[in-house]
């Protein structure tokens, strides 16, 4: 059985090394039977004398003790990388919402602990990555400070379920008091005069917003690429796209600069920039989750076609974000 791989093992020599892609890597922590399937292919691929090595477009701590644990040999450097994630990341970043969520409830991380690990990897990859268009860190580290005090006061026993996670939102979503323009030039200057309904599930649930993500002008596109913002680049490799039209997001999380994205999709943007940045998403079924404040709206014929939904790295906390933002039918 061959996994993600680069180098057909069948035609390997004795000395043989064999890429895997990250992507089936990082998608094994959400997926038990693929991680049985990895750990299979290790001995299977040791007794042919074939070497397992990460491939080297992307290089990340995190994903590093995947594929130790997994029993692959670590990767070396970063060649050719969109960004190199090897360094500057602790623990506090090294999980993802619900994870997250957990260790602050078990008092591993303080909630400003994790907002600022956060923060230090936006301000390091985002320059080379433009998937963060605009931040929101002072808002963002001043309610992390709340968090922490209130965990202080009252303990961890009722907290909501994304408390103190870091997560970043699509621009095509308006969160009050913010730059909202979903890509477009005509809209470049605007902000948004409250929250989308999703916007405030996400903050009710107790997650703290990092910043507004990078889109095609109005969403329309499966390049995020906009006149206001300019290019969001692939955060595996700064020669592929990034996809669109949730492009920003997905580039965003699987850097880990995220623990959690509120995208949208009408024909494929949550999907496409997914596959392409080697990360997850989910598009719920229509209804499911309000779509009212998104610019564009979709109307007439295609109104159902549009909603909003998560994007992450692992599979576990697409299964908790519709928790939080879903609704009842629509009529």
């Amino acid at each position: 059985m061959t996994i993600g791989c680069f180098g057909p093992p069948d035609q390997a020599d004795p000395t043989s090394t064999v890429e895997i892609g990250y992507g089936m890597v990082e998608s094994a922590r959400g997926h038990g039977l693929i991680t049985d399937a990895l750990r299979l292919l290790v001995p299977a691929a040791t007794a042919r004398g074939v070497t397992l090595q990460a491939h080297a477009a992307y290089d990340n701590r995190e994903s590093c003790r995947a594929l130790e644990r997994a029993g692959f040999t670590p990767p070396g450097a970063a060649d050719g990388a969109g960004v190199d994630l090897a360094d500057g990341v602790d623990q506090a970043g090294e999980v993802g919402g619900g994870g997250g969520a957990r260790s602050i409830r078990a008092r591993d991380f303080t909630v400003t602990d994790v907002v600022d690990c956060h923060i230090e990897l936006i301000e390091r990859v985002n320059p080379g990555l433009n998937a963060v268009a605009t931040t929101m860190f002072d808002a963002a580290r001043a309610q992390a400070g709340a968090a922490d005090n209130r965990i202080e006061r009252t303990g961890t026993d009722s907290l909501p379920p994304l408390f103190g996670v870091p997560v970043t939102v699509k621009d095509c979503w308006p969160v009050k008091g913010v730059r909202f323009t979903s890509g477009s030039w005509f809209h470049r200057d605007d902000v948004a005069g409250r929250d989308a309904v999703t916007v405030t599930r996400l903050r009710d649930a107790g997650a703290i917003i990092l910043g507004k993500t990078n889109c095609p002008d109005m969403c329309w596109g499966f390049e995020s690429v906009n006149p206001v913002f300019g290019r969001t680049r692939n955060a595996r490799s700064a020669d592929h796209s990034a996809g669109g039209s949730s492009g920003g997001e997905a580039s965003i999380v699987t850097a880990g600069g995220s623990a959690l994205g509120l995208g949208s999709d009408i024909g494929g943007s949550l999907r496409n920039p997914a596959a392409m940045n080697g990360c997850v998403s989910l598009k719920p079924s229509a209804g499911r989750i309000p779509t009212a404040g998104h610019l564009p709206a979709a109307e007439g014929a295609i109104e159902t076609w549009n909603v909003a939904g998560p994007i992450a790295r692992r599979v576990d906390d697409l299964a908790l974000a519709p928790t939080v933002l879903h609704a009842e039918p629509e009529s």
